[in-house]
């Protein structure tokens, strides 16, 4: 195989090549990519289907840093992490994990934009004996636009302009999975209602909607947040509840004070660009420009990994994670995390179905 003028070789399976490339490959819980001259094949046990998508999110990374002239070690080292044990090196025996045999059946996605498409894609390739068992709540009132489609790993420019709710619910159809769509804002007198899955999936982009969260009588929530600039579009906060912290510390909201700061901020950084200047834009239209979120799909992904995999943790007789914060550029080694012993309502919230046989 060669690839095209510029391109880079990715490497999946057996495939091989006699130049540089990308290997991506994993086995059970624990996902790793590099330079295929330095990283062998793994033994790719299908404990958990996440891995793998896990590992091809690393080799974009990967590839995408390298590219970019971000990080000049990208692509030239082996970077790896285990869902079952981020703390571990991926290499560690225990990284690997068990046969994943329950799955969650019931949950509610809040928010189907970047990362709530992401947590469906990840949710869909998990192997359910009878996937018309899944249920799931769809809540966002937006519609497609075209930035959706840049980012939203199921959105298609066919789409802009329809409902994000029934754009995902004609996805999840096609794997025989079913869903109940909630098309309004999500606010503080939003409540989950007995019978209603009390497992949550959030995919918010900000902490005034995360904070209402643990006011609506979910069981479970675990959500996970992007970095949203050129320097930080690679960062991930997981964070799940309960939790030991304070909701307000967890997800902390700017004052009316720290969001002026935050506008002179990008004022200063426009005056040191001309290319912002050339825009003859008033100070508003300039924040509005300077100030939009930087994200790329295979950050999404990585993070769907992680938010599914600590739901398969509980089930499956692991430990839960509280909090975690990950840059892909500097994945090294285990991670430094927040542990919590799985508790019965931990398990109360998190309606099961059994899984395939491998």
């Amino acid at each position: 195989m060669t690839p095209t003028d510029g391109g880079r070789l990715v490497l999946f399976g057996n495939a091989a090549h006699d130049g540089a490339a990308t290997r991506v490959t994993f086995d059970g819980w624990a996902a790793v990519t590099g330079p295929q001259h330095v990283l062998s094949r793994y033994a790719e046990r299908e404990h958990c289907s996440l891995a793998p998508i896990l590992a091809a999110a690393l080799a974009i990374s990967e590839t995408f840093l390298g590219f970019a002239g971000i990080d000049l070690l990208a692509g030239r080292r082996v970077v790896g992490l285990s869902l079952w044990r981020p703390d571990l090196d991926h290499a560690n025996p225990e990284a690997v994990g068990p046969v994943v045999t329950a799955l969650p059946k019931q949950a509610w996605l809040l928010g189907l934009g970047h990362l709530g498409n992401a947590y469906l894609w990840a949710l869909a390739t998990l192997p359910f004996a009878d996937p018309t068992d899944v249920l799931l709540y769809l809540l966002d009132f937006d519609k497609v636009e075209k930035a959706n489609t840049e980012t939203g790993v199921l959105f298609r420019s066919r789409d802009i302009g329809e409902l994000k709710t029934r754009v995902c619910s004609n996805w999840l159809e096609r794997f025989g999975i079913k869903s109940r769509l909630v098309e309004r804002r999500f606010n503080e007198h939003t409540r989950r209602l007995d019978g209603e899955p009390a497992l949550a999936l959030s995919g918010f982009d900000n902490n005034e909607a995360r904070q209402l969260i643990v006011g609506a009588s979910f069981g479970r929530v675990v959500d996970s947040g992007l970095g949203g600039t050129a320097t930080n579009f690679d960062s991930i906060s997981f964070r799940t509840w309960p939790n030991a912290r304070a909701a307000g510390e967890i997800w902390p909201v700017l004052s009316a004070a720290e969001k002026a700061d935050a506008e002179e901020a990008i004022l200063k950084a426009v005056e040191e660009n001309p290319a912002y200047r050339r825009l003859k834009r008033d100070r508003c239209g300039i924040i509005g420009y300077a100030g939009k979120s930087v994200a790329v799909p295979f950050v999404g992904m990585l993070a769907a990994t992680l938010v599914m995999a600590d739901t398969l943790r509980v089930l499956n007789e692991g430990e839960c994670l509280q909090n975690l914060k990950v840059r892909l550029g500097e994945l090294s080694g285990g991670l430094a995390v927040t542990w919590s012993k799985y508790t019965k309502d931990d398990l109360a919230a998190v309606a099961y179905a059994p899984a395939q046989k491998y």
